[in-house]
């Protein structure tokens, strides 16, 4: 029995599943055109006119995970057992296969190629939150890293019936500052940053510690925190602040 469990004594949501069905070694790549057939059915690609699919054409191609961890079969409900809340996996995980070619790094992926994986990331997340029972969506690059048995370079989308807990601390943080202080603190970020660049930019200035600003169009300003494990996360700002609920 696969489910979600909410940890009375941390507040936190905890995936409880069996585990899952050895998948058999195979020296060949199964993401490398020419091996369609040892994945599940694609759920979309990009492809060249005239090219099946779940054949050799596509430039990008997303396909759901052999054992995942989230399916939209699930039926969507909430309950109490005993100490726990518990909610059914209903959602999503997808792998989202950034490029035919097995050994090419993100380094060397032209602008072209990036651009396409990103024009998916948004095509999957659109789709994905069209179903009101999934409250959150994950991506995540999984090139090389440690303990993962492809090396053909793609992405991971998890989409989850609950609110990640880093985000809603994140939410319930943005919603204390702005009862506290009545401003968005995203809007208060970012209109900081823009005078911190200004004044860095001056002759023998010191940039700024926490966050830098990468780009600043005129409506979409983004920026990062340059320290904490949020370092990894890029923010953009949007033109009219919006709340949102916490879990």
């Amino acid at each position: 029995m696969t489910d979600l469990r909410k940890d009375p004594t941390r507040g936190q949501w905890v995936l409880v599943r069996p585990a899952g069905a050895a998948i058999p070694a195979n020296d060949e790549c199964p993401f490398c055109p020419g091996h369609e057939s040892r994945t599940p059915p694609e759920i979309v690609a990009y492809r060249k006119d005239g090219s099946s699919p779940d054949g050799p054409g596509w430039s990008v191609r997303v396909i759901p995970e052999i054992d995942p961890y989230f399916s939209v079969e699930r039926n969507v409900g909430r309950e109490g057992v005993g100490l726990y809340d518990k909610v059914p996996p209903r959602g999503a995980t997808e792998l989202i296969i950034e490029s035919p070619e097995h050994d090419l790094t993100p380094a060397a992926m032209d602008e072209a190629q990036w651009e396409q994986v990103l024009w998916m990331y948004r095509d999957r997340l659109r789709d994905l939150k069209k179903d009101p029972a999934i409250r959150d969506i994950l991506i995540t690059r999984r090139y090389r890293k440690p303990g993962s048995r492809i090396s053909h370079p793609y992405s991971r989308v998890i989409a989850v019936p609950v609110i990640f807990d880093d985000v809603r601390r994140q939410l319930i943080h943005c919603r204390e500052y702005f009862e506290y202080k009545r401003r968005c603190v995203f809007c208060d970020i970012i209109r900081q940053e823009v005078a911190d660049e200004a004044c860095w930019r001056q002759p023998r200035a010191t940039p700024p510690s926490r966050w830098c600003c990468i780009r600043r169009p005129t409506r979409r300003p983004s920026s990062f925190p340059m320290s904490g494990p949020a370092s990894r996360r890029t923010t953009t700002g949007i033109s009219r602040s919006r709340r949102r609920r916490s879990d």
